[in-house]
């Protein structure tokens, strides 16, 4: 069962000119290549968070937000909606 916002190691299987595509528990999620500073081979390892996006992607971001599950920081309100609330940039790329 996805958790988001927990810490996994996946694997490499495939990628494009963006992003490399990693896998764990038969899940793939998405890895933007500006994330990683070397490049990565099939059957390469990384840790990361995962979530998904507003658009419902599957993504692993490596660099790790300073808040997340069981850690707390500072945040900036980026957006206050009377509606809906406060929105929160917590440091997710997407």
């Amino acid at each position: 069962m996805v958790k988001y916002g927990e810490i996994i190691t996946a694997v490499v299987t495939d990628e494009n000119e963006k992003e490399y595509y990693v896998q764990n528990e038969g899940i793939t999620y998405a890895l933007d290549k500006t994330e990683v500073e070397d490049n990565l081979n099939n059957g390469d390892e990384v840790e990361g968070m995962i979530y998904e996006t507003q658009t419902g992607k599957m993504v692993i971001q490596v660099n790790l937000p300073d808040i997340r599950p069981n850690y707390y920081g500072w945040g900036t309100v980026v957006t206050v909606r009377k509606d809906l609330g406060v929105f929160v940039d917590v440091g997710l790329n997407n």
